[in-house]
């Protein structure tokens, strides 16, 4: 083959290797570019072509992909994982970390909502390619400025808890496939005993708040952190649930010769229950900070838990500690869409037989 055929086939070749190092779903977009440009100028150009497309792909990307939650979530869990660490590695490897996160995102972003099975992928695959991305650059740094190369026994524990969070801050922050709500419809309970079920689910999810946020209660005696984790998370799931109730429903006992009783009933039951808020409504601001307390308790106890493990404790001890801490973590926060997810469809179906008692009452 000449060397001028060869030349063109590798020219040719250049839309369809790019094609593939652009984000999944601008891959036939920039193909195409990149064809139409090669018509028009010269040969010396492709080259160039490709690499300028290319950035212009990323750099649509990182504008539609960026979420300002996990991008502050991601930073925490990166500052803590590496806390002990020299200042200047740190703040290397937390530099690195959310670039080669930011090159995920844009890579993985799409116009629609991935499907299930790929938003759980997805969320494994941004932890393995940071896990990558810091271990080829820890590499490079010791072979060329040793004084940014983390210790080795702070790299490798603050690596195994560093992509364990960022799996888990993923796939809680990151958009989830649309699912319908949980339906009630043909399970063929009566609202009482939704009512008594979806209690039931808000006082385990409870007991699971609770148990990961006294993960981290100490042997001192009359130490006052410890009581306030044995009390404060109960008042803040309580209250929580105080600003999503109506309030003129739940105490209207007033009885008259045309109350339907069942009907009212009914409705102070769904009343009880956490519904969710919308922006408009008067308490969102409220239903919103408390549910940043929660998740701040569960946070500062899953630091007390990993905290053992990234100072260098016995390993013994102190791994199972940390895996542990994380797991319930992971556990509690994974969870909660699906609790509030239950008790909106609960109060959906107790409000829908109060509408069919009264729609039956009226017709006798």
């Amino acid at each position: 083959m000449s060397k001028a055929n060869h030349f063109t086939n590798a020219e040719q070749s250049i839309p369809s290797v790019t094609g593939k190092v652009v984000p999944p779903d601008m891959q036939r977009e920039v193909r195409e570019l990149l064809n139409q440009r090669r018509r028009q100028r010269s040969r010396w150009h492709s080259i160039a072509d490709a690499a300028s497309v290319a950035a212009w792909s990323y750099r649509v990307k990182f504008v539609a992909a960026f979420n300002g939650y996990a991008s502050i979530a991601q930073a925490a869990v990166v500052v803590v994982s590496f806390l002990f660490a020299p200042l200047n590695a740190g703040l290397l490897a937390l530099v690195l970390i959310l670039v080669a996160l930011a090159f995920r995102d844009a890579y993985t972003h799409r116009k629609n909502v991935a499907p299930l099975a790929r938003y759980y992928l997805d969320s494994a695959g941004d932890a393995a390619a940071a896990g990558v991305f810091l271990l080829a650059s820890q590499g490079l740094a010791v072979i060329t400025v040793r004084s940014m190369a983390l210790p080795a026994e702070v790299l490798y524990r603050g690596l195994l808890v560093c992509l364990l969070l960022i799996a888990v801050v993923r796939m809680v922050l990151r958009p989830k496939p649309q699912e319908p709500d949980p339906s009630f419809d043909g399970l063929r309970l009566s609202a009482k005993q939704i009512y008594r079920r979806m209690r039931t689910l808000n006082a385990l999810w409870l007991m699971t708040f609770c148990g990961v946020v006294a993960h981290d209660v100490t042997d001192k005696p009359n130490h006052w952190p410890d009581f306030l984790r044995g009390v404060l998370p109960m008042i803040t799931f309580g209250v929580w649930i105080a600003t999503q109730a109506d309030d003129l429903c739940r105490r209207d006992n007033l009885l008259t010769l045309f109350t339907n009783i069942k009907e009212r009933a009914l409705r102070q039951m769904a009343s009880r229950l956490p519904k969710g808020m919308n922006r408009t409504d008067v308490n969102y601001s409220s239903f919103i900070a408390l549910q940043i307390l929660m998740f701040g308790l569960m946070a500062l106890a899953l630091f007390g838990a990993v905290e053992p493990f990234l100072l260098g404790e016995p390993i013994g001890y102190s791994v199972w500690h940390a895996i542990g801490g994380v797991l319930a973590f992971a556990a509690s926060a994974l969870s909660w869409q699906y609790v509030k997810a239950a008790n909106r469809a609960a109060v959906q179906a107790i409000l829908k037989e109060a509408e069919l008692e009264k729609a039956g009452k009226q017709k006798r």
